[in-house]
């Protein structure tokens, strides 16, 4: 009688394991790439979103001012006669992401007071009253270019 064959052999199993291998390495590449792009057009994203958020709530601001009714502007406390710059760009930024619900590819808010280059969050400064505008200050995330700013006035 002849005996049955039972199992793989040394060989075979080897065979496979190159296999994988070899898939593993063209995949975990392509993903990466994926990844990245992905994050980067969520920062992308966020910057855009920030642009018409702020651009629309500009736009009801002067109507309504120029209807004589009253505006959604908060009365801060002033500082030497003025506003500080800081506490109206702390509540664009929580007014951002309370609105939005967005989250920053390294996670946590999308938006801040500065960009920050390593999670990706977009930079919010200024303040829309008077002829002064608010700059929108996209971090330089992986491939993103450096440098790019949108100003609303």
């Amino acid at each position: 009688m002849k005996k049955l064959q039972q199992g793989f052999t040394l060989i075979e199993l080897m065979i496979v394991v190159a296999i994988i291998g070899i898939l593993a390495a063209i995949a975990i590449p392509s993903y990466n790439s994926y990844i990245n792009s992905a994050n980067m057009s969520k920062v992308t994203s966020n910057v855009d979103e920030a642009r018409r958020i702020i651009k629309n709530e500009a736009s009801k601001e002067k109507s309504q001012a120029a209807l004589g009714m009253a505006t959604t502007n908060v009365n801060y406390a002033k500082v030497n006669g003025q506003v500080p710059s800081a506490a109206v760009t702390a509540d664009w930024v929580a007014h951002l992401n309370n609105t939005t619900n967005a989250k920053a590819p390294g996670g946590g808010a999308a938006y801040a007071t500065a960009a920050n280059n390593t999670t990706g969050v977009v930079g919010i400064t200024g303040d829309l009253k008077g002829n002064n505008s608010i700059t929108i200050t996209q971090p330089d995330y992986l491939d993103l270019p450096a440098g790019v700013t949108v100003t609303v006035k």
